[in-house]
């Protein structure tokens, strides 16, 4: 009963939406609704499989989310006619001088030999030292076992005493927010040219790998998730005319059977990074991934209602900044770990993985009071979709829209994790956006003054600082 109404409540969610806006499905109330009807699908589809049933109070956490995104977005779309605001002026082909790129390049392959040195004197130390589960061997299971360290045994790889190489240390960041920026290049020159040069497309190659030896799939799948928004927005920039409800359609196939293909391959290359397919059918793994989430947090729901578990505001939903300051001030209180996301089961003994939704930290910290997090997230993504979608702010290439198309990913992942706040307030996200930005300005825009703006605010810091400490 509970499920068919919050199935039905989404699809009229959804459909108003779609309508209001011209089926304009990348606008983010759409987004948003549409994943969470994706997920409330496929949650039905399995009701007897895993033994689902879902309660009033998850009925009402979306409502209250569906219904404030969809006001939010009437009121700033208030004096905004239907569709994009169609542009005279066309794009222009972004160019980058050969040399930084072959200078972007070298740096990023010798950033990847770093780390894959670095791999091997963790597996070594590990080995040595450790080795709770036999020795690791093998290249793959290197992966599987940093990947595992940093996620789930933190206390032991705190102990192993291996230095991250300078070169991956400072090479990293630099190569990782450069490179971000080839996809937005990739994706307007397409645009303008439709045609795509290996040169600009290596340095994307080679960030896929670094990905890949890291042990993660989800950021290449945020790599994707920003070529196809950057591709919906830029096409459109540069079309005469205004994108019709059959075009928009198309799209949507289109990045569906790319979704689809994006899919399989990222099961493929399980076994590349130590993974194993441990589930038992392609249903199953879908669900683990799409629905489970949703029903792990409407069990949490159901067994500890909207109580508050921590006394420090937004512990779990701001974890990244708390752990942050926490390190560098060597206060022990503000670190979160262990982590709250612990392996959950179905109703009928079926591990269905540990991600509980982006409402989860929320109501953990806050209890109902959380759901106010949801406030400033929709505000960000529906005035910068609208900003991006309806001003030409594409003379040379726009940092906001590509720190829009970067966090876009985010909004999709709501349904799965705070992958939001989780990114805002990473540091080392934070650093990729400051070189990234460096990049766009410095080499793509030509924009020296920055640094004259960076070098004020670093001294006017620092005085600041010094006085501090006098």
């Amino acid at each position: 009963m509970v499920i068919f109404s919050i199935v039905l409540m989404t699809t009229m969610f959804t459909c108003f939406n779609l309508k209001k806006y011209n089926f304009d499905y990348m606008i983010p109330v759409n987004i948003f609704c549409i994943v969470f009807l994706l997920s409330e699908l496929i949650c039905l589809s399995n009701v007897t499989n895993f033994a689902i049933k879902f309660h009033w109070t998850t009925f009402f956490v979306l409502l209250f989310s569906m219904a404030l995104f969809t006001l939010l977005s009437c009121y700033i779309y208030k004096n905004k006619k239907k569709g994009l605001k169609k542009d005279k002026v066309k794009l222009k082909k972004i160019v980058i001088d050969k040399k930084i790129l072959i200078a972007l390049i070298i740096l990023q392959v010798l950033t990847i030999i770093a780390f894959i040195v670095y791999l091997y004197n963790i597996t070594d130390y590990y080995n040595t030292h450790f080795a709770y589960d036999g020795k690791i061997y093998g290249f793959s299971n290197m992966i599987k076992l940093y990947d595992t360290l940093t996620k789930f045994w933190v206390d032991t790889f705190l102990k192993i005493k291996v230095s991250i190489p300078l070169v991956y240390r400072i090479g990293n960041p630099i190569t990782y927010g450069c490179a971000l920026t080839m996809i937005y290049i990739v994706v307007n020159n397409y645009v303008v040219e439709k045609k795509v040069r290996l040169l600009e497309v290596l340095p994307i190659i080679l960030l896929c790998i670094n990905i890949y030896i890291n042990g993660s799939r989800s950021p290449i799948f945020r790599l994707l998730t920003m070529a196809i928004i950057l591709y919906y927005i830029l096409s459109r920039f540069n079309s005469e005319k205004e994108i019709s409800r059959k075009q928009n359609i198309k799209f949507v196939i289109v990045v569906g059977l790319i979704l689809i293909i994006f899919g399989i391959l990222m099961v493929c290359v399980m076994s590349l990074i130590g993974r194993k397919y441990t589930v038992s059918s392609l249903n199953e793994y879908v669900f683990t991934y799409i629905g489970a989430p949703l029903v792990n947090f409407d069990n949490y729901i159901a067994k500890n209602g909207f109580k508050s578990h921590t006394w420090l505001i937004g512990a779990q939903s701001l974890k990244s900044m708390y752990n942050y300051i926490g390190k560098w001030t060597h206060n022990n209180t503000l670190l979160t770990y262990p982590t709250i996301n612990v392996f959950a089961y179905s109703n009928n003994g079926i591990e269905i993985g540990n991600v509980y939704t982006t409402f989860y930290p929320w109501v953990y910290d806050l209890g109902v009071f959380g759901l106010i997090f949801i406030i400033p997230l929709i505000l960000y993504y529906v005035y910068t979709y609208k900003d991006v979608s309806t001003k030409k702010v594409f003379n040379g290439m726009s940092f906001k829209l590509f720190l829009y198309s970067y966090l876009f990913n985010d909004l999709i992942m709501l349904v799965f994790s705070n992958r939001f706040y989780e990114t805002v307030f990473d540091p080392g996200v934070i650093k990729l956006m400051i070189f990234a930005f460096l990049f766009i300005q410095l080499c793509i825009n030509k924009n020296y003054g920055v640094m004259d703006w960076f070098t004020t605010k670093f001294l006017q810091i620092r005085k600041i600082y010094e006085k501090k400490i006098n």
